[in-house]
């Protein structure tokens, strides 16, 4: 092994060298050849540091320090340890450091007091070509002096100091994401002393003093997108950012930019300039930095954790406060009479129904219902569109889809959205022409926008009737919608599985969305139009062609079942057949699983039944009912239809059922099954009989499983013609 290791030493002495002198150096020790050992100690230590491998030269001089206490030479061995102790430091083997100072403690006390007290005033970088110092008790006190703020006020100032300080910089910036955009937070310069604290300026806006940009853009999102640092020595006529803008504009010399990483997330920026002095940024002070930015960035964010804290504390607060005078004027009203009967009057006012409150089963909720239930999925379809970006709900039927476009549409349009929505279910049959489907999308965008008094659609079609449906649609896209509505424009497109009714191919029609989506780099008009599509199908089969897709651009929507914390409006009618309607609802969920058509209709069974609901005997009454109202004889009493579409879904191909079949008999089986993604899978979950949840296959609710049991199964199984 000697051999080999001194073979390779011979033939990349950088990498081996000083691991062959220092195995050298102990198999003399041992063979008593002290004089040469000493020796070749001293050429691994010398080879290790050259070559920057500083855990060697690490382990080096505590193993030529071991070999001098040996030989009873503490004073010798004493700068080996403290060679060895530095570092292990500098490496950051912080229990290594801990365990010599333990082990060695008559000789190296004073040093580990020293380093505690920060007497000791710098460590040497060893290795390092610039010979330059870097100074660990600075750093350790910056360090220390961020890490002990947690009021994000205080914490960016103490961050200033210590990078201006640290750096050397004439004047700094730190910036941090705020609503999905990078601003200034901080602002600091040596020339004025002063600090500017939380002042969120956008960083591609201008100083109102000297009318030209504070810093680099390009500097600032070529950090945030890479992760990586910029050291700039000659800005002017080094690096890749020499032709940007501000850069030609102030001629800055020396720019330093960092990224603040806590656990690879991207917490915040610095940017930091020299204008005084070409190469200011020195190797040494861009280490430092980055110990100050690491130590900046968990303490920014554990500072915006306390943030968030303290708002949701004086939240509750003002809650408590609100909730505090609320029942002290109950209280005063309740003086004032027969404490009983008011309480009495108060539960019976609350039972009451209120006028116009009704479950609503099938159909899409009207916008004022209120048994809408607000889900995850509303908050994400409102945030992505507000965004601009492309939408897609593909889910099961009776899911809310139509439901959750109504609301977004009121919500949208009331912030200043153009909105219309296309049902293409009334267009899309296997009879309709090329032509005929295309223009009739046309008239209906014209209906829905209200352009009918602005342009005659029928004349302006046949005006390009050299152009190809397809390229007609486009150009009416881009003359008629964008040159008459200066609006944003959303265009909700509702029942898009039925195109693949169409006898032609309907991939140019996702290839129009496609384009505008494209578009939009090059035309501010395009940012304004934005699409969303609804229905039950899946992306690959609504579109093989994956150049022409748009869902591999857009933003899918996950509409998931009720929630029981999400459910809540749906109390409201059940207050009048309990007392504790809360429970009533947790079984509801219990037995629907929270699908919506579903829970409406099982709550609405509830409120016109007349048999009354027992106290605390909640889930066996819920049970009852759903056996006897919904489970036995389904197919009769599943009106309006929704057991059925699923049964037809399954068993309409006479071909596939029997896979379809036995998957989802083995899911019974088993309880769950482990999801591969197969066309079966995707089958079963759009059917909506079958959820995925954590990579596993699983029955939507229970009363699928008693409705589509084993004997179910068995029965279609059988009816099946054997090939």
């Amino acid at each position: 092994n000697q051999q080999r290791l001194k073979a390779w030493a011979e033939q990349c002495p950088e990498n081996f060298q000083h691991q062959y002198l220092l195995v050298a150096a102990e198999i003399t020790r041992i063979s008593g050849n002290w004089y040469e050992a000493i020796n070749l100690y001293d050429k691994a230590i010398k080879s290790a540091q050259e070559n920057e491998f500083i855990h060697e030269e690490a382990l080096a001089n505590e193993l030529a320090a071991n070999f001098w206490l040996a030989q009873e030479k503490p004073e010798f061995a004493q700068i080996h340890l403290k060679k060895a102790r530095q570092c292990y430091q500098i490496w950051g083997a912080k229990r290594k450091v801990e365990d010599l100072d333990e082990k060695y403690v008559q000789w190296l006390g004073s040093t580990a007091t020293d380093t505690q007290s920060n007497t000791i005033k710098t460590i040497t970088t060893t290795g390092r070509n610039s010979g330059e110092t870097l100074d660990f008790a600075a750093v350790m006190k910056a360090s220390q002096a961020i890490s002990g703020e947690i009021v994000l006020e205080q914490l960016l100032n103490q961050v200033m100091k210590a990078a201006i300080a640290s750096a050397g910089a004439e004047k700094g910036f730190l910036i941090l994401d705020k609503n999905e955009n990078w601003v200034i937070e901080a602002q600091a310069a040596v020339e004025s002393d002063r600090i500017t604290i939380l002042q969120s300026i956008p960083i591609d806006s201008v100083d109102p003093t000297t009318k030209i940009p504070h810093l680099s853009t390009a500097i600032i999102n070529y950090v945030a997108r890479s992760h990586e640092n910029v050291v700039l020595n000659n800005a002017t006529e080094e690096g890749q950012f020499t032709r940007d803008p501000y850069i030609i504009t102030t001629q800055p010399k020396s720019i330093l930019c960092t990224p603040l990483l806590d656990r690879g997330k991207l917490a915040g920026i610095l940017y930091l300039e020299n204008n005084i002095a070409i190469g200011a940024f020195t190797p040494q002070r861009v280490e430092t930095l980055k110990i100050i930015a690491a130590q900046a960035a968990i303490s920014i964010e554990n500072a915006n954790l306390y943030e968030q804290l303290e708002d949701y504390n004086r939240t509750l607060e003002q809650k408590v406060e609100e909730r505090t005078k609320e029942l002290s004027h109950t209280l005063e009203i309740l003086k004032a009479t027969q404490a009983e009967l008011v309480i009495e009057n108060a539960l019976l006012r609350s039972a009451e129904e209120p006028q116009g409150y009704d479950y609503q089963v099938g159909g899409s909720l009207p916008i004022d219902a209120p048994t809408y239930v607000v889900r995850s999925a509303d908050r994400h379809l409102y945030k992505a569109l507000r965004l601009g970006q492309l939408c897609y709900i593909l889910n099961t039927r009776q899911m809310g889809k139509s439901s959750l476009r109504v609301q977004i549409m009121k919500k949208l349009q009331a912030e200043g959205f153009t909105c219309t929505a296309i049902d293409i279910s009334t267009m899309s049959n296997s009879q309709v022409t090329l032509e005929q489907w295309y223009a009739g999308f046309a008239y209906l965008l014209v209906s829905g926008l209200n352009l009918l008094d602005k342009v005659n659609i029928r004349t302006w079609w046949r005006e390009r009737e050299l152009l190809s449906p397809v390229q007609r649609l486009s150009e009416f896209l881009n003359e008629v919608l964008l040159t008459n509505i200066s609006e944003k424009i959303i265009i909700f497109i509702d029942e898009i599985d039925s195109i693949l009714d169409l006898q032609f191919d309907s991939s140019a029609f996702f290839g129009i969305i496609r384009t505008c989506y494209n578009k939009r780099a090059d035309s501010s008009d395009y940012q304004r139009l934005n699409f969303v599509l609804l229905g039950v199908a899946t992306p690959s089969q609504l579109i093989q062609d994956k150049n022409r897709t748009p869902f591999n651009v857009g933003q899918a929507i996950q509409l998931k079942g009720f929630q029981v914390h999400e459910a809540q409006p749906l109390l409201q009618g059940l207050t009048k057949r309990v007392t504790n309607p809360q429970t009533l609802l947790t079984e509801v969920i219990n037995w629907t699983g929270g699908q919506p058509f579903l829970t409406q209709k099982v709550c609405k069974l509830i409120c016109t039944s007349d048999s009354p609901i027992p106290t605390n005997d909640e889930a066996a009454y819920v049970e009852d009912l759903v056996r006897s109202q919904i489970i036995e004889n389904w197919e009769s009493r599943d009106n309006p239809e929704h057991l059925r579409t699923i049964r037809d879904r399954i068993v309409k191909d006479k071909q596939r059922a029997v896979e379809l079949l036995k998957l989802y008999q083995q899911i019974l089986h088993q309880g769950k099954v482990v999801a591969v993604d197969s066309p079966e899978e995707t089958e079963l979950i759009m059917s909506g009989l079958v959820v995925k949840r954590d990579d596993y296959l699983h029955v939507n609710n229970r009363i699928y499983e008693l409705v589509f049991d084993y004997i179910w199964v068995e029965k279609n199984l059988s009816s099946v013609p054997k090939k």
